[in-house]
């Protein structure tokens, strides 16, 4: 059964809505103004909603937006007594399914109006639904892969590591020693950056659009490039080195990148072969993913960016092409398909050209700056972390007290008196997160600032009330330096 939503403030209305619809198709909940009707979508997840335009306590316009917000895919059928074009355009700039115009006159077609609008809502469910199994396939490919390459990563660091351990403590150092911490530096900044594009690729959030190098970010991703493509098939790369800039997100270059290789792989046979390769052109960049697959009939290449279902067999993952073309259409870019059956697809995107970014002077110190006898409070509940950020501060002449948990942390504080300078503290923790400490903390100690530490994604960022982009917050794994120009913003009178 659909469930459906009338929102109406006239009883009447309602129960005229309800007969016509009582037909045992439809689950019908009611509200008579925007405050119930928010309460019973919250309650009932409908499929459609019948919202009039009017409503006592606010507009159902607004109502819709909001229900459209909360509840992806709902279908709105707006209910106006005023029919015009300016009626239909209101209807279709909110993301109306249909609109009813009172006093009704006929109402016969209105529940396979509602049944089309429900089946338009459980389509848009199955969507979002196949592109979640999508990118859980290709995060369990990547997955796959990262672990190699972070074996390979951790067989470095210990061997580096034991070296440098072994000129210590014979007090033998040398250049070699030197070499060897160089080598363990590397590695982890190899593994910083394959960690955060793998979270950039699994997260659901919107990301902010920076300008970019197209050759540059698509060398730094080959790596989770060729783990999708596994060791039968071959990725060769042919880039322009002096291609200009584009204004893309990072992460969102980053998908198109590997959905249209994942797309294409599964239309591949062993020993295919993937070409990308970029040109400048004047005004713009050009990008092109080509392979040796079965290519694809000219009715389905024809209709690409349509029905998605249909451009590869059960296992395909061709749904993909409707986020690449959305990124592509986003970022002011054009994107085309040819196909021929038996010889492969050739995929082109031109992007607009975006003047290099320039380098900001200032970019902060590289050490935390003298803490002059300053009290900071750490929390973190992994000891291997406290530990490094703690002599981090004690290096720079603060006063450290550090905390294991949340309880812990409001206990030294009370043992201090209050007076604790600076809090940093770790997101995510058990029984009370980190911005929830610190709003108690603050409750206390208005003056204290407070810098928080994370190792997770967006979503997970979000749930707890952080927001990276407007408040202190450094991401793991991060050096001294990262976490300097953090705590000289905070230190500097700039909001927590």
């Amino acid at each position: 059964m659909a469930k459906v939503l009338i929102v109406d403030d006239e009883p009447m209305v309602r129960r005229l809505l309800r007969e016509v619809l009582s037909g045992g198709e439809f689950e019908i909940v009611e509200a008579a103004d925007v405050e119930s009707a928010e309460r019973a979508a919250a309650l009932s997840s409908p499929e459609v909603a019948l919202v009039d335009k009017n409503l006592p306590d606010g507009s159902g316009l607004d109502l819709i937006r909001s229900l459209k917000n909360s509840h992806p895919g709902l279908q709105a059928i707006l209910i106006t007594a005023y029919p015009s074009m300016e009626s239909a355009i209101e209807a279709t700039r909110v993301g109306a399914f249909d609109y009813l115009v009172k006093p009704f006159e006929q109402l016969h077609g209105l529940p396979l109006k509602v049944t089309n609008a429900a089946e338009k809502a459980r389509l848009h469910r199955l969507e979002a639904q196949m592109r979640h199994a999508q990118k859980m396939e290709a995060l369990g490919l990547l997955a796959g892969g990262v672990a190699h390459d972070f074996n390979n990563l951790l067989c470095v660091i210990l061997n580096c590591g034991t070296e440098t351990l072994d000129d210590v403590v014979a007090g033998t150092t040398n250049s070699g020693t030197v070499d060897a911490l160089r080598d363990i530096l590397h590695a982890v900044d190899n593994a910083t950056r394959l960690t955060r594009q793998l979270l950039s690729f699994s997260r659901h959030t919107s990301a902010e659009a920076d300008i970019l190098p197209l050759d540059l970010v698509i060398s730094e991703t080959e790596t989770l490039l060729r783990r999708v493509l596994g060791e039968e098939l071959q990725l060769v790369l042919t880039l322009d080195a002096g291609l200009s800039h584009v204004k893309v997100a990072r992460s969102h270059l980053e998908q198109v990148l590997i959905n249209l290789v994942i797309n294409a792989r599964d239309a591949m046979p062993p020993n295919g072969i993937i070409r990308i390769e970029t040109h400048s052109m004047p005004g713009s960049v050009s990008l092109t993913i080509a392979d040796t697959g079965c290519g694809m009939a000219p009715e389905v290449s024809a209709r690409i960016f349509e029905p998605f279902f249909t451009t590869k067999d059960s296992r395909g993952t061709g749904l993909g092409l409707a986020m690449v073309r959305s990124i592509v259409l986003e970022a002011g870019g054009k994107i085309a398909v040819q196909s021929v059956v038996g010889q492969g697809t050739l995929f082109s995107i031109v992007l607009p050209r975006a003047e290099a970014a320039l380098a900001k002077p200032g970019r902060g110190p590289v050490t935390l700056p003298a803490g002059r006898g300053d009290s900071v409070l750490i929390v973190e509940d992994d000891e291997a972390v406290l530990e490094v950020v703690e002599r981090m501060f004690a290096r720079a002449g603060y006063r450290v007290t550090a905390a294991r948990s949340a309880a812990e942390a409001i206990l030294q504080f009370e043992l201090l008196g209050g007076a604790v300078d600076l809090l940093v503290t770790d997101v995510v923790m058990p029984q009370l997160s980190g911005p929830d400490l610190s709003n108690r903390l603050r409750a206390l100690q208005p003056s204290l600032k407070t810098v928080f530490l994370s190792g997770h994604v967006d979503t997970m960022l979000e749930q707890h009330g952080v927001d990276g982009a407007s408040q202190a917050l450094v991401l793991k794994p991060f050096g001294e330096h990262e976490l300097a120009r953090v705590v000289a913003r905070v230190r500097g009178g700039l909001a927590a």
